[in-house]
């Protein structure tokens, strides 16, 4: 997909959130700090991830101010509902 205005932007935006939300979802919740390998992200660690990119790197050079990301870990949202909230 071609992005070349904010409307289209807009939409695609819109439609990965909601895909993103869709798998979301779906996670087992007593799979949220499954990891394929010691010291790698966990399945929690991931979806903090994509929240706190959006809120702490895109939105703030969006604002043209530093980025704010500080990781992507437990203390940002524990457990399930909590994850879901941060997103």
């Amino acid at each position: 997909m071609e992005i070349n205005t904010i409307n289209s932007f807009i939409t695609y935006y819109e439609r990965t959130r909601e895909v993103t939300n869709r798998i979301i979802q779906v996670i087992p919740r007593d799979h949220l700090d499954w990891t394929y390998k010691s010291g790698k992200f966990t399945i929690g660690d991931i979806v903090r991830h994509i929240a706190a990119i959006e809120r702490n790197l895109f939105m703030e050079v969006a604002l043209q101010r530093p980025a704010a990301y500080k990781g992507c870990g437990k203390n940002l949202a524990d457990g399930f509902d909590a994850i879901v909230a941060y997103v």
